[in-house]
């Protein structure tokens, strides 16, 4: 049966509506239908069967039925959000990884939608921009922008390395694969909550309850930012906890009870689960510590003692307005972050599979590149190492993170990194890590290596993280390829891979045998 595009936009309506009417009331995005839908649209106006006032009719349609849509949500969940967003994201635009830009005529289609029907937030319109992107294009988005103040933007050429091109906004600004992926998203860790929990020993100053650790609480008149920022650690660690934690019970149960049937049926068989917390009140709390430390802030106590509000005396430098001295204290937060990672890392050990791509060595030449920012290639006894997302053991420049020149190798004993504690050039030292939008320098040698390879082994990773997944795409056609995991993954190539459906270390014992024969 040939769909119209009238009938191929009611079935996408009719899949989304069904989906969301099951799940529990979580965000689910459209993907980018509207590349999708324009090959039906065109198809039609080219044989006569539409015109284009008529499809614009039906996209206007569709995005007032998107509009409308209420999930089954119950009281409790609306209460943690204001009002009842849906976060019906389309994604529009984008280039292809082959330069070509993915723009269509319906892609003026949906924007248009808001001159047709008025601004609204939903459905989240995203625009992929990129600079490959029509000058024609742009100009309307900069145009509808200014008009509606209701078009999201996201950087494709920051993405698009990173996904490939069949990529999409879910919710509101996490990136994912279309139909590989999804997110359990456990909303945004309230740093702000979580210092108020701090200073009263985790009873929350409006229920009254003990909702965090009992710790002993901040008793003083006036507070000290030594002592509060003990307490704050702590406390911040447990959160981390709690949320992960939460994470996995979600998973748990989603998996267990498949409530989202109809929506995990729109996705591929092997799916990426991600985790994913936000942070929420990170100003506020670098405001907060540092009225705390520059100025002075009284406590107010209700009849129990616990703290309800605060009284500031005198000024104090605020989060926003290029202040070293509060900004140092948001840095303090991310460089505590990883400080305690560093130290975790000394407890962990290189497994088997480790020592025996160490133990090639004895027989191959051989380079490893690796997504991992730890050092257990290293450990195992590695000798050439390509880390594409940085190393976690070592530090760099906050200016220039890429010049060999300023990137230092801690001990163990040097892992407490700390605020003022410079680089060569004079700026503040960061981890050696490859964040989210920097670009990744290793590639181009990593692909080098990939080009001159004899044999080209690949373990443990789903080629779903892009750009390392395309390294496959630059081995010749007749080198032999072997993949180890206990999963199937698929291989979007089409070349012939030898398959070792197992673990690390025992595919790797595998591996040895066949390569020894």
């Amino acid at each position: 049966m040939t769909l119209s595009a009238q009938e191929a936009v009611q079935w996408v309506y009719m899949a989304y509506l069904a989906a969301v009417k099951e799940q529990n009331g979580a965000a689910m995005s459209l993907g980018r239908t509207s590349t999708f839908l324009d090959i039906y649209a065109e198809r039609d106006i080219k044989n006569g069967v539409f015109t284009e006032e008529q499809i614009q009719e039906m996209v206007d349609h569709f995005v007032m039925r998107l509009r409308l849509i209420k999930f089954a949500r119950t009281p409790e969940y609306n209460a943690l959000f204001s009002g009842d967003p849906q976060w019906v994201t389309e994604s529009i635009g984008g280039v292809g990884i082959d330069g070509r830009h993915m723009v269509t005529k319906s892609s003026f289609r949906y924007l248009h939608t808001l001159e047709n029907l008025g601004a609204a937030p939903e459905p989240n319109l995203t625009v992929l921009w990129s600079v490959q992107l029509p000058d024609n294009f742009k100009q309307f988005c900069a145009k509808t922008s200014i008009e509606s103040s209701s078009v999201q933007y996201e950087n494709d050429d920051l993405m698009r390395f990173t996904h490939g091109d069949d990529y999409a906004i879910a919710c509101c600004v996490s990136s994912m694969r279309v139909g590989k992926e999804m997110q359990f998203f456990g909303a945004r860790a309230n740093l702000a909550k979580c210092l108020l929990y701090a200073i009263n020993g985790g009873v929350d100053e409006v229920s009254k309850k003990q909702v965090g650790p009992e710790f002993t609480p901040i008793t003083s008149e006036y507070l000290d930012y030594n002592e509060v920022m003990r307490k704050y650690d702590a406390m911040m660690e447990w959160l981390a906890e709690v949320y992960v934690n939460t994470l996995n019970v979600i998973h748990y149960m989603h998996d267990k009870y498949c409530y989202e049937k109809i929506q995990m049926a729109l996705h591929d068989k092997k799916v990426t689960r991600w985790f994913a917390t936000g942070i929420a009140g990170l100003s506020v709390v670098a405001d907060s510590l540092s009225a705390i430390k520059y100025a002075k802030v009284k406590t107010i106590r209700d009849e129990n003692g616990i703290v309800v509000d605060y009284e500031v005396e005198g000024d104090f430098p605020k989060f926003g307005n290029d202040d070293d001295r509060v900004d140092e204290i948001a840095q303090n937060i991310l460089t505590d972050f990883y400080n305690e990672r560093r130290k975790q890392l000394l407890d962990v050990k290189p497994n088997r599979g480790h020592e025996l791509v160490a133990e090639l060595e004895k027989y191959f030449h051989v380079t490893v590149i690796t997504q991992n920012v730890d050092n257990l290639h290293e450990r195992a006894g590695s000798s050439e190492v390509i880390h594409l997302h940085g190393e976690l053991t070592k530090v760099t420049s906050s200016f220039q993170p890429n010049n060999p020149k300023y990137i230092k190798e801690l001990k163990p004993e040097e892992f407490e990194v700390k605020i003022g504690d410079k680089a060569g050039d004079g700026s503040q030292l960061r981890p050696f890590i490859v964040w989210f939008g920097e670009a990744v320098p290793m590639i181009e040698t990593a692909i080098d290596y990939c080009e001159k390879a004899d044999i080209f082994l690949i373990i443990g990773t789903s080629l779903n993280v892009y750009p390392a997944a395309g390294l496959l795409n630059y081995v010749p056609a007749d080198v032999p390829v072997y993949l180890i995991d206990p999963n199937h993954v698929p291989i979007a190539s089409g070349r012939k891979v030898n398959v070792i459906q197992k673990g690390a270390s025992a595919g790797m014992e595998e591996l040895m045998q066949l390569l020894a024969e």
